[in-house]
């Protein structure tokens, strides 16, 4: 799946999952200890539960360069990862945004992202090691709740190693669930990533 199917889907309603995988996802898979470039730790729980998700792929799975040797030891078809940040240096994302136009969008992540204006609901999570309020997380968007998340609904994950769990957990073919990475840090005045500062915004 490329930045442009991505948008095609969008515009034309066909619901689908991105979830991305980079160095952070894979050390914490191998039982690495430390964290990643956002200091959220690598927890063993979590690098179970990213395990999972590649032995039991759901939706389009998409890989950063710096997590290359998972293409050697998962047999799947990675789109690319970093679609979202070329956009951004290309100053094309707002073919992005403007697709959401017409839905009904829920972003996860952190405080600094409510200044997007592109959202109908936010779900804050914690800049530094996010993976503790998972299950608050999964909860808050568990149908039942007050979110409507119902056909035709996009969720936006901003929210780190723990965002391509919550896309299989949650999975389902008729909503749509992007892992968006920090594509949306530097609109909202934070420069997470080398690149951002290069920017024309």
């Amino acid at each position: 799946m490329t930045y442009k199917d991505i948008i095609h889907n969008l515009d034309n309603g066909i619901d689908f999952s991105f979830s991305r995988f980079g160095d952070g996802e894979m050390f914490c898979m191998e039982g690495k200890e430390g964290m990643n470039c956002d200091r959220h730790k690598y927890f063993p729980d979590l690098g179970k539960a990213l395990r999972n998700v590649l032995n039991d792929p759901k939706g389009v799975m998409a890989l950063l360069p710096n997590g290359d040797k998972l293409r050697t030891l998962y047999d799947i078809d990675w789109a690319d990862g970093r679609c979202f940040c070329d956009a951004s240096i290309r100053g094309d994302l707002e073919r992005f945004t403007d697709a959401l136009i017409d839905k009904y969008v829920i972003v996860v992540g952190p405080l600094h992202l409510y200044e997007l204006n592109f959202f109908n609901w936010f779900i804050q999570v914690p800049t530094r090691n996010a993976w503790l309020e998972y299950d608050r997380i999964k909860k808050e968007l568990k149908p039942h709740n007050t979110i409507p998340v119902t056909p035709g609904n996009v969720i936006i994950y901003a929210c780190g190693m723990m965002a391509p769990v919550l896309i299989h957990d949650l999975y389902r073919e008729d909503i749509t669930q992007i892992d968006v990475g920090a594509v949306f840090d530097p609109y909202c005045g934070v420069y997470s990533r080398l690149y951002h500062k290069d920017l024309k915004l």
